[in-house]
């Protein structure tokens, strides 16, 4: 039996993976499909069904390596909140955690703001007046990330291509909870989104 050239395996991988659902040509460690539900068994959100209406798939480069985590916009009537999903690299059977896992509310957004952008976010720290809060970066680092994010919403199209820049930020409550805080830019537009997130476990997600 012949064997095949690289240039007849590639096309046999492009074939197949033309055959697989849009949501799963992206990284999607949910599983989840447009229109699918999510089941998030927390306080704030126990009994909503949130139907998940995009998925975002961010990819940063830092010292040559590309690193991925995916946003499931979810939905449930007026409510929208996004789900951050994380993967842990190199997760084993003996480390049973997959991935990170954070929900996302939006605070504020506005247009592109230049005291924001050139004085405040260089800095590394963010003042929160309506929390009465101050949150930190939580790297070294004061300079934003640089993320291409590959936005689905209609599994019958392909994915739109954007370009972010994102601070990300961290604080402890008073109640000794983790809360983020994370400023996204949209690179073209300038557009500011401010996000507010706090964590949630692989056991407290369940997919419909």
């Amino acid at each position: 039996m012949a064997q095949k050239t690289l240039w007849q395996m590639g096309l046999e991988r492009l074939k197949k993976a033309a055959k697989q659902p849009a949501e799963m040509q992206l990284l999607n460690p949910l599983e989840a499909k447009i229109g699918s539900f999510v089941l998030l068994d927390t306080i704030e959100h126990v009994g909503k069904h949130f139907q998940v209406v995009e998925l975002d798939e961010y990819t940063r480069t830092i010292i040559e390596r590309n690193y991925k985590f995916t946003d499931y916009i979810l939905r449930d009537g007026d409510e929208w909140i996004t789900l951050r999903i994380d993967p842990i690299p190199d997760a084993t059977l003996s480390s049973p955690k997959r991935y990170h896992a954070l929900v996302l509310t939006q605070d504020y957004e506005c247009q592109y703001d230049q005291a924001l952008h050139e004085q405040v976010l260089p800095q590394g720290v963010m003042e929160i007046q309506q929390l009465s809060a101050t949150f930190r970066r939580l790297c070294d680092s004061t300079q934003p990330y640089h993320a291409t994010v590959r936005v689905l919403k209609d599994p019958h199209k392909p994915p739109e291509i954007e370009q972010y820049d994102y601070w990300d930020f961290v604080r402890e409550r008073p109640d000794g909870a983790t809360e983020f805080y994370f400023v996204e830019m949209e690179s073209k537009t300038g557009y500011f989104k401010m996000f507010i997130g706090t964590e949630v476990s692989e056991t407290q997600i369940m997919t419909l």
